[in-house]
């Protein structure tokens, strides 16, 4: 899990309650909840070198910006043995270093959740399961 939530609140605790509910068999890793909001070299860079060296098969979940522009979409990519959640903002071919193999945008969350990090969060444990 890497994002721009910070620390300090409940949002990366209720992200890893959200995934253990759906998946309680699941393991669980934070690369950081510290990236800068807005800041798309910074996630690119952190995320680029890191992901590359988890097992092949493995989820990761780019929380950054989700909501960056208003028609944003949840989206579930598989690149090079691996599988990327994130939102079609722009952020997964600047961390790719060009387009992922396969991609399938994902359902949008009703109208009264689609600012709600929980509902794209839901979507996403769904898409893995």
């Amino acid at each position: 899990i890497t994002s721009d939530f910070g620390t300090k609140d409940y949002l990366a605790g209720a992200c890893k309650g959200i995934l253990l509910n759906a998946m309680p068999q699941a393991t669980l890793c934070d690369i950081t909840h510290q990236i800068d909001p807005y800041n798309y070299a910074e996630a690119s860079y952190i995320m680029a070198s890191s992901t590359r060296h988890f097992p092949e098969n493995s989820f990761h979940l780019l929380l950054f910006n989700l909501f960056d522009k208003p028609d944003s979409r949840p989206l579930i990519a598989w690149h090079m043995g691996h599988y990327y959640l994130t939102s079609d903002n722009g952020l997964l071919p600047m961390v790719l270093r060009g387009q992922p193999e396969k991609a399938l945008l994902l359902a949008t969350p009703p109208p009264e959740q689609r600012y709600h990090l929980t509902a794209w969060i839901n979507l996403f444990a769904a898409a893995i399961k």
